[in-house]
């Protein structure tokens, strides 16, 4: 097996522990946690956040969390490849069908050596930050009183999304 650096190992134990559960989000109150710490309101929370939120969100913010991941892989000796992969799963768009994002095949364990280990990490990382502002961007362009959201959380020891759409009621 690969072994990684002490500080990729607890950089990716701090991002798992702060994926909210199925349990989680079985109440209102739960989801709305999760949505909070979701990455979709990072930005704002930076813009308009007291010292007090801005120190909670670098710790439980999922996008705050994988740029600082990110950080610390790329300070680790992590390359990108020059080859463009395709994008994971369908581009989010408001008016599309909520289709399940394909289950990626688990990479991270067919690594023969740490530095492969630490550049797949870095990709994925890179993927799941890119795909967090196209979301953000399909919101803010938006014309339309809607919203796109997905949410990670981790079921049975799995990661699983749930994909949202919410679309004010236009009815008089």
């Amino acid at each position: 097996p690969t072994t990684l650096a002490k500080q990729v190992t607890d950089a990716a134990q701090r991002l798992w522990r702060a994926i909210p559960t199925s349990a989680d989000l079985e109440t209102p109150q739960g989801l709305a946690a999760a949505v909070k710490r979701s990455g979709a309101f990072l930005e704002n929370q930076l813009a308009n956040g007291t010292l007090s939120e801005l120190q909670q969100a670098s710790t439980t913010d999922l996008k705050a969390l994988l740029s600082t991941f990110k950080q610390i892989l790329t300070r680790g000796g992590a390359t990108m490849p020059n080859s463009s992969n395709p994008s994971p799963g369908p581009l989010p768009t408001l008016r599309g069908a909520l289709t399940p994002l394909d289950r990626a095949t688990a990479t991270l364990a067919t690594m023969d050596t740490p530095q492969r280990a630490v550049n797949e990490l870095a990709q994925q990382t890179d993927g799941a930050l890119a795909r967090m502002n196209t979301l953000q961007l399909v919101n803010a362009e938006s014309p339309a009183p809607a919203w796109l959201l997905e949410l990670p959380y981790r079921h049975n020891g799995q990661p699983e999304t749930l994909r949202f759409r919410f679309e004010r009621n236009t009815r008089d």
